[in-house]
């Protein structure tokens, strides 16, 4: 190297030695390793001299270089690295290390599957209630926590966390580092902002008692939960700006060392910039996300990556990208054991296919939906029945979808939920115009408008497609646009257009084009479109075909789009 301390051999070269060595002197080997493992230990390189102790099986020496390195390894997202590690040692010997067992349990969780944590987790409970280790039960209930969480059981995560909470003590700023980290998430899933407020409140007191004496290696990581927690915050209550501040300072933060909360930061920023329609700079932290999270083997978070990449190309009308991406999610939750995930997933490919005006496809996921339109879902299947009224809108069945969402909205504005607020608004017109009641649905609408307009809300109304931008159109010419409304509006224009292709067109439709045209712009499918024109289901598709190609499009949801501003609708 540039101070001439290291050398190493040519690969090859080193290769050539080895094997003389396994013919020559191969019970050398084991003493060899272990005095490298030594001389590394001695160093202050841990993990070289772990790899070392691994190839001489010096198991005793491996457990204790590895309990040096425990929290350090956690604090850095390197739990693929300490499941290869515990998985190489035989399992009566780990069992003697209760806490090890427990760090072997995170990393099964992270990296394997949610089962493969649960016999390590119950070996080292079994040995700390045996000794009345109450503190130790704590970490237990940590990741109880957090396999709940995983398992979309947010009440059982809630409970196991404020336990863990008191059970630690108040001079390990980690564990209870942690704890909270897992209260604040049982409770945003649940929609309880104000108890993810007071949890927070909670990580930035260790924050200040950390700040006050030499800070150790493995509490370095609370001011990075508490900025992302904040960013969390902000974004719920609809301060995209002040949220995207946030996650830039943990990811700046977070730098090389930090990589689980740097990958976080990266996907929660994407999705801010997603929402502004800066769909490049979204794309791009996505995939930094994913890349991180591949690249500390954390196969449990993979799934979240793909989808919100998945999200974006939807934006982008690559549909078959996106669908491909929601292909890899799906695979990956289920390998995991993530089956809450999976059935959000399935809703997702939903919303793609209304997207896509694919009914039929949306029509059957929403036959299959256990929730009733008519009643509020529980908090935690509110994704799930916002896209239930999607389908119902598109299939011209609104219900009673309108006071549901009135209820929705009303609950989600006491809780201080604002970006919650303002989708439900937003849907809530929609549901109003698909009845015809077009001056019902404006009101909500312009409600909608002046909450998103400050912090710049873009896709919020873009992703619904023709239907909101003839709402706007309607708004537009009832009063002079605002910039916002012009800006929006400009975006629905380009969401609709291929890139480069000007909103023009040269060949006229048909009378029969025409007629199917107007069927496309009311939501129906092919087999409705048939039998309202006494025509064959292939020449329908025939029909879409030709319109497409006239106005150079490449779905039903643009071609509507293109024909509304091209005033044929």
């Amino acid at each position: 190297d540039n101070t001439r301390g290291w050398y190493r051999y040519h690969h090859l070269f080193a290769e050539v030695l080895h094997s003389r060595l396994g013919q020559a002197a191969p019970d050398s080997i084991p003493t060899l390793h272990a005095r490298a493992g030594a001389w590394h230990q001695q160093q202050g390189q841990i993990n070289e001299a772990i790899e070392h102790a691994l190839a001489a099986e010096d198991w005793p020496r491996v457990l204790d270089l590895i309990e040096s390195l425990d929290r350090e390894l956690a604090s850095r997202g390197e739990q693929a690295t300490l499941r290869r590690w515990l998985s190489a040692v035989p399992d009566a010997l780990l069992a003697g290390r209760p806490g090890l067992c427990l760090r072997y349990a995170w990393a099964l969780l992270f990296h394997q599957h949610i089962s493969a944590c649960e016999r390590p987790l119950a070996v080292a409970e079994q040995a700390w209630r045996a000794g009345g280790d109450d503190a130790r039960l704590g970490e237990v209930l940590i990741l109880r926590s957090a396999v709940a969480s995983f398992q979309g059981d947010p009440a059982r995560a809630l409970a196991c966390a404020r336990e863990a909470l008191a059970r630690l003590p108040a001079a390990d700023l980690f564990q209870r580092d942690i704890a909270y980290a897992y209260v604040f998430a049982a409770c945003r899933s649940t929609g309880d902002l104000a108890g993810a407020a007071e949890a927070l409140a909670g990580q930035r007191a260790l924050g200040h008692v950390v700040n006050s004496m030499p800070v150790p290696p493995a509490a370095a990581g609370i001011s990075l939960d508490t900025e992302i927690g904040a960013g969390h915050l902000a974004v719920a209550a609809g301060r995209l700006r002040e949220g995207a501040a946030a996650y830039r300072q943990a990811i700046r933060l977070a730098g090389r060392t930090h990589l689980r909360a740097r990958m976080g930061a990266h996907w929660h920023l994407s999705q801010i910039l997603r929402e502004w329609n800066d769909l490049d700079a979204a794309e791009e932290h996505a995939r930094q996300g994913t890349a991180i999270c591949a690249q500390i083997g954390e196969a449990l978070s993979l799934p979240e990556g793909h989808l919100l990449i998945a999200r974006i190309l939807a934006a982008r009308s690559d549909y078959e990208g996106a669908g491909q991406e929601l292909e890899l999610a799906r695979d990956g939750a289920r390998q995991v054991g993530r089956d809450q995930f999976v059935q959000l997933l399935a809703t997702e490919a939903a919303r793609l296919w209304l997207r896509q005006a694919r009914l039929a496809e949306a029509g059957r996921w929403a036959a299959g939906c256990a929730l009733p339109l008519d009643v509020p879902p529980p908090y935690e299947r509110q994704f799930e029945y916002l896209t239930l009224v999607r389908v119902r809108l598109a299939q011209h069945l609104p219900g009673n979808a309108p006071r549901v969402l009135a209820h929705l909205i009303e609950d989600a504005e006491a809780a201080g939920r604002t970006r919650e607020v303002m989708g439900g608004l937003v849907l809530l017109a929609l549901a109003h115009a698909a009845r015809g009641a077009t001056d019902q649905a404006l009101p909500p609408l312009e409600r909608a408008l002046a909450l998103a307009e400050p912090e710049g809300y873009i896709r919020l109304f873009v992703d619904e497609g023709a239907p909101l931008a003839a709402l706007l159109d309607h708004l537009a010419a009832q009063r002079p646009p605002t910039a916002y409304i012009r800006t929006l509006r400009a975006a629905f224009a380009a969401d609709a257009a291929p890139a480069g292709v000007p909103i023009a067109y040269t060949t006229p439709l048909s009378p029969r084009e025409a007629g199917v045209l107007r069927l496309l712009g009311q939501g129906a499918s092919n087999d409705q479109i048939a039998a309202e024109l006494t025509i064959a289901v292939d020449t329908v598709k025939k029909h879409v075909s030709h319109i497409y190609t006239k106005l150079d499009v490449t779905s039903r949801t643009q071609a509507v789009a293109r024909a509304r501003q091209l005033g044929l609708l």
